[in-house]
């Protein structure tokens, strides 16, 4: 582009130059006709920009698209082991993760149906998916902390609840610990969920070691680099959160993206069709202001 316009000017500049042979400055408004100076210049500027148009459409540029998929089930799988009785988010970790779930549920479609799973040292369906946001909450209310936190058996329960509902779907899983508990490898859980075509998105809650509720039991820091890749093997996001409100925070923002699918689709042939059409413009101002094309 900067030769072209170059080449353009050097072009502007030599033919007045010629022009200058043939009568002199004075004269040649009453010698040669010609359109006004800025007009003069619109086709080359047209096919300047229809140039970089298809220079563009040379890359094949991608865009992202946004699709709402149909039939949508999502489970929250919630980590219910004694270190979610753990007081460094207020009242409790539990607690937070519940009213972040609520935040979920307001949040997400209505025709979206929600399940909730809670894992321990065993695992628990608190409730089946459905659209009954009111039995969900109240449902959410029954859980209740057990030792042990059995991971690869809450993925695995969620997927079947997933399963069961039949349609799309997405596992939102929310844990404070590393997997210490059942026979169900959590990495394994996750390839079956990615081959089932289910993204399990996950969230690590807590970085202290506080006490669990003032009892012996410590409470420790998440292990983010297995949710991670649970994330990662699965389709899924990743999340760390230090505090309830990024929490609540985090799961706003599922609720508004897990029910949608983004994915990348050809543009070129938006960028050859301006090419194109800005190329035929300049064409036709150049024949109907300057009597020709140049």
């Amino acid at each position: 582009m900067p030769l072209a316009l170059g080449g353009y000017v050097a072009f502007e500049r030599r033919r007045r130059s010629v022009a200058s042979r043939f009568a002199s400055t004075q004269m040649q408004p009453n010698v040669v006709e010609r359109p006004a100076r800025r007009r003069r210049h619109v086709p080359t500027a047209c096919y300047a920009v229809a140039l970089a148009a298809l220079g563009v459409a040379s890359a094949r540029p991608y865009a992202e698209a946004v699709e709402r998929l149909p039939s949508t089930t999502v489970v929250l799988a919630i980590d219910t082991s004694d270190s979610m009785r753990a007081t460094d988010e207020a009242p409790t970790r539990l607690r937070a993760a519940q009213d972040a779930a609520a935040v979920f549920l307001r949040t997400v479609p209505p025709d979206v149906r929600v399940g909730i799973v809670g894992f321990s040292d065993r695992v628990k369906i608190v409730i089946p998916p459905t659209v009954d946001r009111q039995a969900a909450l109240q449902a959410m209310q029954s859980m209740r902390t057990r030792s042990g936190t059995a991971i690869g058996a809450g993925v695995a329960a969620a997927l079947r609840q997933v399963a069961g509902a039949g349609g799309t779907g997405v596992i939102v899983l929310l844990s404070d610990g590393a997997n210490n508990a059942g026979v169900v490898d959590p990495v394994r859980a996750a390839r079956e969920a990615g081959a089932a075509g289910v993204p399990v998105s996950t969230v690590a809650i807590g970085a202290s070691q506080r006490p669990a509720g003032g009892f012996s039991v410590p409470a420790r820091a998440a292990n983010v680099e297995l949710l991670g890749k649970i994330a990662l093997l699965s389709g899924g996001s990743a999340y760390s959160v230090r505090s309830a409100g990024e929490l609540q925070d985090v799961y706003r923002r599922l609720g508004g993206t897990v029910t949608v699918r983004r994915y990348l689709v050809e543009i070129t042939w938006m960028f050859v069709l301006v090419g194109v059409a800005l190329a035929a413009l300049g064409g036709a101002l150049a024949r109907i202001w300057l009597r020709r094309i140049p």
